[in-house]
Parts: C-alpha cells; structure tokens; sequence
C-alpha cells in the first residue's frame, strides 16, 4: 500500500500495489469521497480498479479483430463475461513518488488467452488541493494494432444515498441485459438520477465531459479529458450507500459492438485524464 497526501487541505490516497495499482481510498477535506464496499470484496466490487484494455463486459469472452475470432478467460462466471479488462489483478510498480504525488507502471507481455498483443500502462495521480487528478497512458507496445477502451471503477461513498443526486449531460441511456450488456437505449437520456429511486446498472453517453454528485455531506465534480467518446457506467451495489460512477470510453462488449472503441497502432498511446474535485454545495 502506498499514500500521498497534501496536509494544507487534509487530503489524501491510498493505492495498492498489488491489486493493479487501485485507488483504496482518497479523502479530500478530511472527508471521505472514494472508497471501499462494505462486505463486498474487491475480486467483486473492482473498487478502485483501472480498466485496460477493455472496460466492462464481453459476452462470453469472444470477440472479432481482422477477421479472427478470439476467446478471453471467463472472469463473471455467472453470466459468462470476460469482466473489466486485464489488469485490475495485477502488481503495479511505483515508478515516482513525492508526498503529493505518485506514478505507478505495468508492463503486459500478451501471454493471456485471447489477448496476445503486448503493452504498458504509467498511471499518474497527483493530490492539489482539494483536487485528486488521474493521467491514464497505455502504450501499445507490441507490432500489431489491437482494440481497446479504458475505464476506471471508484465506489463514491454517501452516509445517505437515498438523498444524494447526480447531475450530469447524456444524449443517451444505454439500458443493461440480465447478462449485463446494451440492449438498447432511448435518448435523451437524464440530466439528474436520484437513488432514491431503482438499483442503477445502466450506462449513458456524455454529451459534456463532466458531471456533478451531490450528497449530504460533500459535492464533487468528476471530469474525464481525452480524445475519445465519454460513456459513463452508473452501478449501485444492493443494501449499501456507495455507488460506483465510473467514466469510461466505451459501454458493456463495445469489443463486439464497436461502440467507443479504439484501434491502438504500434507505438501509440491511449492517453486520458480524470480528475474529481471538491465543490461548494
């Protein structure tokens, strides 16, 4: 587990190492924002988790690059999905780190079933303020393009959800299977969802990439910066108050559908930036 913090503001994050490089938790004023599920372990809740080179689902595991069929490792047994990408497992290195400031790497060689095109992910996280900034970059590293969208997966933590909001911009709400895949949408989709309301695992395109969560004891602004379509995936975990807000560049099995993904030439970088900071109410 490594920290950084900014003491002025009473800031500060947690990340560990082992389990892909997460964010544990990040507090901002003192005040808990990002954390853990209560009683849902992390091989379930991905709390924290970055989300290379696919974010959310594949139906089965399988999906078609230049004209080829490949099968991924089934990691949702229950519905039968190559869940969240390849590396929220993994151990990430600390390449820098300062007390405000930390950088983490992974180096994939293109040794798992179904996906056997190396490459790097350097991940960024810096506390200002009260600001907690992410730099996502990925680095096909191999000889051969392959497909990719990126997400990251915080549990935003509410001591009353039922009685928090959030506010954002969506030109559609893509509506999620049994299986958890699009099956459809409707448009425009919503500019407030209360949780008071339905359990939430529903995805929605971003006409601006950002979006505002008002809760009782704080209001954050969540931003996501790249060149790429803004998707977000809204999932709200049964008989807790945390809800994971995750902002992505794709939706469930866009490796099939094509909805947000990425073709990463030879060298290239996939390069995002996230940032969550603290707003008067």
């Amino acid at each position: 587990m490594i920290e950084i913090q900014d003491k002025d503001s009473g800031s500060k994050a947690k990340f560990d190492l082992e389990q892909g490089g997460r964010l544990v938790l990040l507090e901002l004023d003192k005040k808990t924002i990002i954390g853990d599920v209560p009683n849902i372990p992390y091989e379930e809740s991905y709390a924290g988790a970055w989300l290379f080179p696919w974010s959310n689902r594949v139906l089965d595991g399988e999906f078609m690059h230049l004209g080829e069929k490949w099968s991924l490792p089934i990691n949702e047994f229950e519905n039968r999905n190559a869940h969240h990408g390849l590396i929220h497992n993994t151990k990430f290195e600390i390449e820098a780190h300062s007390n405000t400031s930390v950088t983490l790497f992974y180096s994939y060689g293109g040794n798992t079933p179904g996906f056997p095109w190396p490459f790097s992910v350097r991940v960024k996280c810096e506390l200002a303020g009260n600001t907690f900034t992410v730099n996502f970059e990925a680095k096909n590293t191999g000889s051969n393009p392959f497909p990719c969208n990126v997400g990251w997966h915080p549990y935003f933590l509410s001591k009353n959800l039922a009685k928090s909001q959030l506010h954002l911009h969506s030109d559609r709400h893509f509506k999620s299977s049994d299986r958890g895949h699009v099956n459809g949408w409707k448009t425009p989709g919503p500019t407030t969802i209360n949780f008071d309301e339905q359990p939430w695992d529903d995805a929605f395109s971003l006409s601006k990439p950002s979006l505002r969560f008002v809760t009782p004891e704080y209001s954050i602004e969540l931003s996501q910066d790249c060149n790429n379509p803004h998707f977000l995936q809204i999932y709200t975990p049964p008989k807790t108050n945390a809800v994971a807000i995750e902002p992505t560049t794709g939706i469930a099995n866009s490796l099939n559908s094509g909805e947000g993904i990425n073709l990463l030439a030879p060298g290239e970088l996939f390069d995002i930036t996230w940032s969550v900071a603290l707003r008067d109410k």
